[in-house]
């Protein structure tokens, strides 16, 4: 009914998108209702100039946007303490996120979810070496319902390099299993998935390909996989070192 609203520009449109945030189905989740919500908003709404101004580090900067543009600004910790954003005119759409470092032994482990990565070369990388990286997700009979989940972080000296399937490795001599899945979001150095849990369980494929950018020696960071349902545990693979010459 939200989406069926604001597709006719109804006002009821937030009063019903308001109702389904404040009673969350634990079997179920919402994302892509979500995003469909909100783009038949946008279809009526009509873009116009609006500023605002932020005060960071004692100094305050006004910022004017035109009609469809967006700003950016990344901080970090230190500079949030006396970080804040005003309006000064029109009317403006703000999104944040933030990230922290999170100790994996303060996850309880997930007895129903297991997960495990092989990386292609191990060891030692050279520096004109493609990685191929897999991560199997073995959900069992128990496993929280939805998507689970998985985020790999990759070492500083690798980058990934994109989510398209039909990359193939021509100097690789296995291919990819058929049913792989491949990330639906690369930022940075973070690599995310979605596992989905099949009837009775089972084990879910992922995969993807990073190439060298520096060498050194990294630490590669456990990869996680948590369902949403579950906030508080967890499962992983630990950490371990490559080293890229």
């Amino acid at each position: 009914m939200a989406i069926l609203a604001a597709a006719n520009d109804d006002p009821l449109a937030g009063p019903f998108w308001a109702y389904v945030d404040a009673n969350p189905d634990e079997n179920a989740t919402y994302s892509l209702h979500a995003v469909g919500f909100v783009s038949r908003l946008l279809d009526h709404a009509v873009p116009a100039a609006g500023s605002f101004a932020y005060v960071s580090g004692g100094v305050r900067t006004v910022v004017t946007l035109k009609p469809g543009e967006a700003f950016h600004l990344t901080l970090v910790a230190s500079q949030l303490r006396d970080f804040t954003v005003e309006p000064v005119s029109g009317a403006l759409a703000v999104s944040t996120t933030s990230s922290e470092p999170v100790d994996p032994a303060s996850f309880k482990h997930d007895p129903d979810v297991k997960i495990f990565r092989s990386v292609r070369p191990s060891g030692v990388v050279h520096a004109g070496d493609v990685v191929r990286v897999d991560l199997v997700v073995d959900l069992g009979r128990l496993a929280s319902a939805g998507c689970h989940t998985v985020t790999d972080y990759v070492p500083s000296g690798l980058v990934p390099v994109g989510v398209l399937r039909g990359w193939v490795d021509p100097d690789a001599e296995d291919g990819v299993p058929a049913d792989a899945t491949y990330p639906y979001a690369e930022v940075g150095q973070r690599v995310v998935f979605c596992a989905e849990p099949r009837s009775g369980g089972g084990k879910v494929r992922l995969h993807y390909v990073a190439r060298v950018i520096s060498t050194g020696t990294y630490t590669w960071e456990s990869a996680i996989a948590e369902s949403p349902f579950a906030p508080n545990r967890a499962a992983l693979t630990g950490a371990t070192t490559i080293t890229i010459r």
